[in-house]
């Protein structure tokens, strides 16, 4: 009974997470020394957080309405800091409703970004504060840094390997072919206007870098839009027919859309002063 629940609980939340309305913007601004601060902003749609909240509160029918799910939890977000690493502090944060979005900005700050660890899976962003389910293991989205001090400053970003993550261009089984469209033409309905970005901002002059998407001191590692995707018929086709798992593979079908930018090296250096 409990292994159907969290099963039922997983497919709802991987159809609201890999789909619908969700906006990630990850931002680390860093000092010639290693120092830092990482801010980050996430943004679901009102309408599927409204959902979320009664599919929650569901799990409890004496929940009052002061109960309702938020994405904005600051005492988890508080707790959160050892999920970016160690010596990692928080700073700030604040509940943000805009555009019939809702969610939050969070700020924290570190004073070696050798141990910050970022998991670009969205779905590490959301906490499902009093839902029972089995946590899925993101280690392979995890990104490291290898930072050395000096003049000029060195920075090496390590990007989750490509081998680890392998979407291929096989067409599906026609066991599965039609299950999977099938679903999947639902799902599409709901990825307008989500978006997921990755960006590092150094405080100085970048004067070497092979990263592919630089502006000023800024270097982008992705930049996802998933309006671009639904233009795109034979990358909506590809992605329907795979059904990604995960934001590499997502990364992977969207590789060369216009309007995406997705850093193609496994390392990015970047020199600054």
């Amino acid at each position: 009974m409990k292994t159907t629940l969290i099963k039922s609980v997983l497919f709802f939340f991987t159809i609201i997470f890999f789909t619908g309305c969700l906006e990630v913007n990850t931002t680390v601004h860093l000092n010639k020394d290693g120092s830092g601060t990482l801010e980050e902003s996430v943004l679901m749609s009102s309408q599927v957080v409204q959902m979320i909240s009664a599919f929650a509160s569901s799990f409890d029918s004496t929940a009052a309405d002061t109960n309702k799910f938020s994405l904005f939890q600051p005492d988890q977000l508080k707790a959160d800091t050892s999920k970016y690493g160690s010596g990692i502090k928080y700073l700030s944060g604040e509940e943000v409703k805009e555009n019939e979005k809702e969610g939050y900005r969070v700020v924290y700050s570190f004073d070696n970004i050798n141990k910050l660890r970022i998991n670009q899976n969205p779905n590490s962003k959301i906490d499902m504060e009093g839902i029972d389910v089995e946590e899925e293991d993101t280690s392979k989205e995890i990104l490291h840094f290898d930072f050395s001090p000096g003049d000029p400053a060195s920075l090496l970003i390590k990007l989750p390997s490509k081998k680890d993550q392998e979407v291929t261009n096989e067409a599906p089984s026609q066991d599965t072919a039609g299950t999977n469209t099938e679903g999947m033409d639902e799902l599409v309905k709901l990825m307008k206007d989500m978006h997921i970005t990755l960006k590092i901002d150094v405080n100085g002059n970048i004067v070497e870098t092979n990263a592919n998407y630089v502006n000023g001191s800024e270097v982008t590692l992705f930049d996802i839009s998933f309006n671009e995707l639904l233009d795109n018929p034979e990358k909506l086709k590809m992605f329907k027919q795979q059904s990604p798992q995960n934001l590499e593979e997502i990364k992977k079908i969207m590789e060369n859309l216009p309007g995406v930018k997705i850093e193609l090296n496994d390392e990015v250096k970047i020199k600054f002063e």
